[in-house]
């Protein structure tokens, strides 16, 4: 009996070691999560402290910050430099946009207006619909006013319709 005995209470004690383990294992997750939080509240920090001096100091800064200093004046002057060739291509596209003079014809991919008698968008290449003309509305072949109930245009003879 008394052997019985000695494993009853070994298993008892295996099992309060283990139960003991998972509590510490829980504990320390817990904890070691609450550092994590906390290290990047601190690189929060840092950074809001660097911006601060960078702001406040970066003409002028201390002997030790002056190459941190330096690499940040020339990483925003290879921003401003790349900011300058984009609104360079903008002022590009805006100066060789087509003016589309007349009635024309919105294109359904990208809204680009484009002459009535376009088959494809001249901005994103998109193939555009022929609606049918209404009576009174323009040509789509050259774009002049069509006569109501005129069956072609009077301008270029197209068939309407």
């Amino acid at each position: 009996m008394a052997f019985l005995d000695d494993i009853g209470k070994k298993i008892s004690q295996t099992g309060q070691d283990a139960a003991k383990k998972a509590k510490d294992l829980a504990e320390t997750t817990k904890l070691n999560l609450i550092i994590d939080e906390q290290k990047k509240v601190i690189n929060s920090l840092y950074l809001q402290l660097g911006a601060k001096y960078y702001a406040v100091k970066g003409t002028c800064p201390d002997e030790e910050l002056i190459q941190l200093c330096s690499d940040i004046n020339a990483s925003m002057n290879t921003i401003a430099a790349f900011q300058g060739e984009i609104e360079k291509i903008a002022a590009s596209e805006a100066n060789s946009a087509v003016v589309v003079q007349g009635p024309i014809k919105n294109c359904p991919s990208c809204g680009g207006a484009n002459a009535t008698d376009a088959a494809f968008c001249h901005l994103c290449g998109s193939k555009l619909e022929s609606p049918e003309p209404v009576p009174g509305t323009f040509c789509l072949n050259c774009g002049q006013p069509l006569k109501p109930n005129a069956a072609f245009c009077g301008s270029c003879g197209n068939k309407v319709g």
